[in-house]
């Protein structure tokens, strides 16, 4: 598994928004664990584009 480069803004600010919204999704619901899973996928994406 690749390193995760959290140096970098757009990698650091997806991997943040999405934890807000999984932690949300304890207590707001399905919608927003989906949107938190889709930005982390989102941000592990980009990470592998730049390694």
């Amino acid at each position: 598994m690749k390193t995760i480069n959290y140096k970098n803004p757009v990698v650091a600010s997806y991997l943040l928004v999405g934890g807000v919204f999984f932690i949300m999704g304890f207590s707001n619901g399905f919608l927003f664990f989906l949107l938190g899973i889709i930005s982390i996928l989102f941000g592990i994406r980009e990470n592998n584009k730049l390694s």
